[in-house]
């Protein structure tokens, strides 16, 4: 039986506690989280600096938060984090936590020193923070342990009851302080450069090599490989239907480096289709004129563009801009989307004739060299009247502009008479190339192909609207 020992934390500042030196870390962000979780209730894995951790029960909030939360207001639950292997190298003598929380709805906040990853090991060690330190603004909570040595794991746990809210207590950073036996192994720097690519089905893909400075093994692996195979020790990918799939490249340890990865989304769209953004994803914002961004994107609705602010018009232009697209080459260029307009009022009464709405919702584009958007002379067509209710726009034909990259936008404008609400989603630019029509079959003879407004092929529609792709043209079909 190991005997357990306990010791109560002290809040330590930047000028409190004096620590050894730093030697590992926990930082949570989209590129270390392994993956995004919105739940209170799910077990994942962080890699930070190439030292993976295991965690329980924390919210990453989709990883767009740079931290993560813990306690529910649905259950009492305890939330864990550890290091996922012994550090053989390192005797750690202090461990560091950057929170916030609230300290009525938390029964404890411990920190265990174990000699096994077994759920079942007994600590070496225990260690309380004292919950009743804990503010709602971020601090640092330290705690020294007691006759340090390697081959240790580190588990702070967090037991919460069941709160009157979600997040109970929010952590920010773990450092783990201490001395090494011994050489440290380095932390390799793995990374494709670009983490985003899209091509379209049919077309060769040149697959990055991931890049790094470290000896170790490396291990290619695709997460969905009816998207795409990848050969696991060159990286060389083949493209096998259309979705996206992530590409990840695992480094193993070495004698001189620690374990580490790099990965980069590869999304496949449909021939034909150039580009496709479903809720208002590839798109960033542009402010012209006015204090007001109306821009925002919605998890629901889309781009959501609206200047009626605490009950005030606010008078502003903005574009809600699509990433940059090289349409150069192609022919047939279709932007379909679908579009809902409220609330355009004067005088607190909603504007009857829809048609007047033209000068508040317009469509732009911009070339790569240019420095000011130009205006489209296209009629956005909006419904006889104004609702919630979404619709889908007379498709735009943008084939003039297959002669360079662009950025096309929906541009917002509002003024102190009125400031409505756009909403805007299922968004679809589609063409083809010029350069392969000879080796297309001809519309006449070639079998359609079905796709839904999110690019996702349809083997047997059934009543809604769908682009058709016919040999090498393609169109908006209503079934």
């Amino acid at each position: 039986m190991k005997k357990l020992l306990l010791g109560l934390a002290l809040v330590a500042t930047t000028t409190g506690i004096s620590a050894s030196d730093e030697i590992y870390s926990c930082v949570f962000n989209k590129e270390n989280n392994e993956k995004g979780i919105s739940s209170y209730t799910s077990e994942w894995k962080n890699v930070t600096d190439g030292t993976e951790f295991l965690l329980t029960n924390w919210n990453n909030n989709n990883s767009s938060w740079a931290y993560v939360k813990c306690g529910s207001k649905n259950n009492a639950s305890v939330a864990t984090i550890v290091n996922a292997e012994a550090w053989t190298e390192a005797a750690i003598d202090q461990v560091t936590i950057n929170a916030s929380g609230t300290k009525a709805s938390i029964n404890s906040i411990k920190l265990y020193v174990l000699d096994s990853n077994d759920a079942n090991a007994e600590p070496v060690a225990t260690y309380e923070i004292d919950k009743n330190n804990l503010t709602t603004k971020a601090a640092d909570y330290s705690v020294n342990i007691a006759n340090p040595a390697t081959g240790m794991f580190y588990k702070l746990e967090v037991d919460c009851q069941k709160g009157s809210s979600n997040g109970l207590l929010q952590l920010n950073s773990i450092k783990y302080y201490g001395t090494t036996s011994g050489s440290v192994l380095q932390t390799p720097e793995v990374s494709f450069g670009i983490t985003e690519y899209t091509v379209t089905f049919g077309e060769e893909f040149d697959a990055p090599a991931v890049q790094t400075n470290s000896d170790g093994d490396v291990l290619y692996t695709s997460s969905d490989e009816t998207v795409a195979t990848v050969n696991s020790d060159t990286g060389a990918v083949e493209i096998i239907g259309t979705g996206t799939t992530v590409i990840k490249a695992v480094v193993a340890a070495s004698e001189t480096f620690r374990a580490g990865e790099a990965s980069y989304t590869l999304t496949v769209l449909p021939a034909g289709v150039i580009f496709t953004s479903s809720l208002g994803e590839k798109f960033d914002f542009v402010q012209l004129s006015g204090d007001t961004m109306p821009w925002k994107l919605d998890s629901k609705y889309g781009l959501k563009g609206s200047a009626y602010v605490n009950s005030t018009n606010k008078p502003c232009e903005a574009i809600a801009a699509s990433e940059m697209i090289d349409l150069t080459g192609f022919e047939n260029i279709m932007l379909n989307f679908e579009n809902a307009v409220n609330q355009y009022k004067v005088n607190n009464v909603l504007i009857a004739n829809t048609a007047e709405l033209a000068p508040f919702c317009q469509l732009a584009i911009k070339a790569e060299d240019a420095t000011e958007w130009t205006v489209l002379d296209y009629q956005i067509s909006f419904p006889a009247s104004q609702s919630w209710t979404f619709y889908a726009n007379t498709p735009v034909d943008l084939s003039a502009y297959n002669n360079g990259k662009y950025q096309f936008g929906f541009k917002y404008t509002s003024t102190e008479a009125t400031a409505g609400t756009w909403e805007i989603k299922n968004i679809m630019l589609t063409g083809n190339k010029t350069s392969r029509v000879s080796e297309v079959e001809d519309a006449t003879n070639a079998a359609p192909v079905y796709f839904n407004l999110q690019g996702v092929r349809v083997a047997n529609p059934v009543s809604g609207l769908y682009i058709v792709v016919e040999g090498n043209k393609s169109r908006k079909v209503v079934f």
